[in-house]
C-alpha cells in the first residue's frame, strides 16, 4: 500500500477531488457572468442603434413637412404636388393641401415629395394606426445607408407616416410616428411640431 507523501507542514501534496471541483465551480460562474455581460452589451448596443435610427427617422419626416412648407412659400412645389398650383397654407387663391396622412420621402437628389400616398382609412378621424399601412413600410439602400419609401431597396422593421392637422388657417400640427418590431416586440415613436405661415 503507497503512502501520500506530505510535505515539512504535514499537509498532502496534490490536490483533491473535492478542490477540484470547487475550482472549476468559480471558473463556471464567473465564465456564466462574462458572458451574461457580453450578451447584455450587444443587445444593449442594438437596442440603442436602433433608437437612434426610429428618432432620425420621425425627425426626418417632420423636416421633409417643413421644406415643403417653405418650397410651398417660393410656389415651387412641381416636385412636390400634383398640381403646381397647390399650397401648403391658404393664400386665398391656390388650393391648400389637405389634411390626413402621407408618406414623405426625399429623392435621391434631395428634391422633396410626397409620393402622394395617402395612409388611407387608418388615418381616418383622430386615428393614425400605421400597422396595416403597407406604404408605409420603409426601405434602407445599402449602398448610400439612405432610408426611403422605396420597394427596390431592402425591407427594414420600420414603417413612417406623417400627419397634417389644421390648427387654424395660419397653423398645422406635424405628427410623425415610425412603427418598428423588435424581438417580437411592437414600438412606435410619435413626435409632433407646429408649422404656421411665416
Amino acid at each position: 500500500m503507497q503512502s501520500i507523501k506530505k510535505n515539512k507542514k504535514g499537509a498532502a501534496k496534490g490536490i483533491t477531488l473535492l478542490e477540484t471541483v470547487i475550482a472549476l465551480g468559480i471558473m463556471v460562474v464567473g465564465l456564466l457572468a462574462v458572458l451574461t455581460l457580453t450578451i447584455s452589451s450587444v443587445t444593449i448596443s442594438h437596442t440603442s442603434e436602433q433608437q437612434i435610427v426610429v428618432t432620425n427617422l420621425a425627425r426626418e419626416g417632420i423636416e421633409i413637412v417643413r421644406e415643403i412648407r417653405d418650397f410651398s412659400k417660393s410656389g415651387n412645389v412641381v416636385s412636390i404636388f400634383d398640381s403646381a398650383d397647390t399650397r401648403f397654407f391658404d393664400d386665398g387663391v391656390n388650393p391648400v393641401v389637405s389634411d390626413g396622412c402621407y408618406i414623405v420621402d426625399s429623392e435621391n437628389n434631395f428634391a422633396l415629395q410626397t409620393a402622394n400616398q395617402t395612409v388611407g382609412a387608418d388615418c381616418a378621424g383622430g386615428s393614425f394606426d400605421i400597422s396595416a399601412c403597407s406604404n408605409c413600410l420603409i426601405y434602407k439602400d445599402v449602398t448610400s445607408g439612405r432610408y426611403s419609401h422605396d420597394p427596390s431597396d431592402e425591407l427594414t422593421v420600420y414603417r413612417r407616416a406623417v400627419k397634417l392637422v389644421s390648427v387654424s388657417a395660419y397653423e398645422k400640427q406635424i405628427l410623425s410616428k415610425v412603427r418598428w418590431s423588435e424581438r417580437g416586440r411592437t414600438h412606435e415613436l410619435l413626435i409632433e411640431t407646429t408649422l404656421t405661415d411665416w
